[in-house]
This record gives structure tokens, C-alpha cells and sequence, in this order.
């Protein structure tokens, strides 16, 4: 009789363990084996009466945040830029600094050099070449990497 009432106190606890266990092997599958999405992107549509739209509509209100150290910026940027800025309503393109590195240009001097590869690039005439729209860019020099250059 003893060894029933012990293992009725240890079923909740054999099921506790049991969903830890079940989640840490989810969290864990996650970080091994992150969704890794590769340029260009997927584009995605709400319904299938979209499928022919180059946006969903449901991204527009989406503010997106495209970080690196644009040291220098490039084309690659640009095209990543345009992307998000066609599929996503705000692109937010944040310079960032490695305390660990040393850099040739500041970032307002990059984020400056951005804006305007932004602005050539929306001067463009070519049809083809679609700008990035709706791009902020931001970065400043400070201990602690704050404040917006406009």
C-alpha cells in the first residue's frame, strides 16, 4: 500500500518533468536549427486572389529594422533595403558600432553616405530599378549607441 501512494503523489511530478522536457527540446531545436531566411525573400499574400500581388497587404503596417555596421554601405544594402521597403510599410536602417573594431568613417558619416546612395537611387530614371522608399536611416556616434542622425 505504501508503494501505491507514492506513485500516485509522482505522477504530477513524472508530467512536469515530462513537459519540461518537451519544451527545452523545442527551445533547443530552435537554436540549433534557427529559420534561416536568404535573399531575396519569399513574398508572401493573404489569400490566394493575391497571388499575383507583390506585397500582402497585412505587411504594410509592419516597421522593419535592417542593423549592421554599413561599413562601407553597398549595393547589397541598397536591394535589401528596397525589398523591405516595398513588402513593409517603415524600414529602419540602423548604423551600428562594434566597441571591438575600429572604423575608418564615423557613423553619421556612413549613415550620410547612405542616405545618399538612397537618394541616387530613387533619382534613377531606369524602370527596372526600384529605390528603396520609406527608409529612415539612423546612427550616432556615443558610448552608448543612441539618438538618430537626420
Amino acid at each position: 500500500m505504501g508503494n501505491t501512494v507514492l506513485s500516485l503523489y509522482s505522477i504530477p511530478l513524472i508530467i512536469l518533468q515530462c513537459s519540461f522536457l518537451t519544451a527545452m527540446t523545442f527551445l533547443v531545436k530552435r537554436v540549433l536549427f534557427p529559420t534561416i531566411l536568404t535573399f531575396p525573400w519569399h513574398r508572401t499574400t493573404t489569400s490566394s486572389s493575391n497571388s499575383n500581388s507583390s506585397t500582402s497587404t497585412t505587411d504594410k503596417h509592419i516597421t522593419v529594422i535592417l542593423a549592421g555596421s554599413y561599413n562601407p554601405p553597398h549595393n547589397g544594402h541598397l536591394a535589401m533595403l528596397s525589398y523591405l521597403s516595398q513588402r513593409y510599410g517603415k524600414v529602419l536602417a540602423v548604423i551600428g558600432t562594434n566597441p571591438n573594431k575600429t572604423y575608418d568613417v564615423s557613423p553619421e558619416e556612413r549613415a550620410e553616405m547612405l542616405r545618399t546612395m538612397i537618394n541616387v537611387s530613387n533619382d534613377d530614371d531606369d524602370d527596372d530599378h526600384h529605390g528603396p522608399k520609406n527608409v529612415r536611416v539612423e546612427g550616432k556616434h556615443s558610448d552608448n549607441f543612441g539618438g538618430s542622425v537626420n
